[in-house]
């Protein structure tokens, strides 16, 4: 997904090979971290993990009707929840914030508009 060629030439020349690869290794990682917030998949069974403070349920008693439970707020409901896309990058300096989201912004491209997915990226900075 990360494009190596960008990485290795953002990559300051001077760090050792060891920093380097970890360096590239860190950015893999968090950009797979990253694309798997831009697609965020509800829990298909009510053993599942929550997701985004939702969790599937199953109603007790001879229904069994499947619902859908907010973990945070404890308010059930039967309408499919809208999962939001994105987050938050809040690392230390240092640590390869902007190739990360460059990198992010490369992988998604490939991706088709539609079903309400924008190719627009939106990057919010500090002004310090």
């Amino acid at each position: 997904m990360v494009n190596l060629k960008l990485t290795s030439f953002l990559i300051n020349p001077k760090q050792s090979r060891l920093a380097s690869a970890l360096a590239i290794a860190w950015v893999k990682l968090t950009d797979q971290w990253m694309l798997s917030k831009e697609h965020p998949q509800l829990p298909k069974s009510p053993s599942d993990s929550a997701v985004q403070f939702w969790t599937r349920q199953k109603a007790e008693g001879p229904s069994g009707q499947e619902y859908w439970l907010n973990v945070a707020t404890r308010t059930p409901q039967s309408e499919t929840p809208i999962l939001g896309r994105g987050g938050i990058i809040a690392d230390g300096m240092g640590l390869g914030k902007t190739l990360t989201v460059l990198a992010l912004v490369l992988a998604s491209l490939k991706e088709k508009e539609g079903a309400g997915i924008s190719n627009s990226t939106l990057i919010g900075t500090s002004s310090s």
